[in-house]
């Protein structure tokens, strides 16, 4: 229990810490928890979000092949235990990577994946999330009408869920 504990911990210091720039404690971190998980306990899911927390260290330092190897190896995790969500947040985590590298055509064929996902769940924000992001990558591309397509997808789906936030920042990349 005290290293489940300490796994979750860990992994937690990904959404605190990381605004504050303590990369590299939260990779050590993480890394000994991952460790820990590996050598004491058989929690797979547990293992793949430290992983996916790795892998979010790595693409915050702009570490991309380190980034992939983490979310890759998340992903199989995640696909092995049938965790759909797990699935397409790694997914989406992947797009990021592959996208901020400039490999816009991989970004896309992850984030058809994300969304493919997300749609299986029924997942709604996830989908329009995806949504935006795929409508970014194809602004960079220049491919105006094809990102427009996806900003508007996006929108309608905020619509329809009576998210005004969504809504108003879909209206910003539009």
């Amino acid at each position: 229990e005290a290293w489940e504990d300490f796994a979750r911990n860990a992994r937690s210091l990904v959404g605190n810490l990381d605004r504050l720039g303590y990369w590299a404690e939260i990779r050590e971190r993480l890394e000994r928890a991952l460790v820990a998980v590996r050598e004491q306990l058989d929690t797979p899911k547990l293992e793949a979000m430290l992983l996916n927390g790795l892998g979010m260290i790595a693409y915050k330092r702009v570490e991309w092949e380190r980034a992939i190897a983490m979310y890759e190896q998340s992903l199989e995790t995640y696909e092995r235990l049938g965790d759909v969500h797990g699935m397409a947040k790694t997914f989406n985590n992947l797009g990021m990577v592959y996208a901020d590298k400039g490999e816009w055509d991989r970004a896309i064929e992850t984030y058809e994946l994300c969304l493919e996902t997300y749609e299986r769940v029924g997942d709604v924000h996830g989908m329009a999330q995806t949504w935006v992001n795929l409508g970014i990558v194809f602004r960079l591309k220049g491919e105006w009408d094809r990102a427009i397509e996806m900003y508007e997808l996006c929108l309608e789906t905020f619509e329809r869920a009576g998210d005004v936030h969504g809504m108003a920042q879909t209206f910003n990349n539009l």
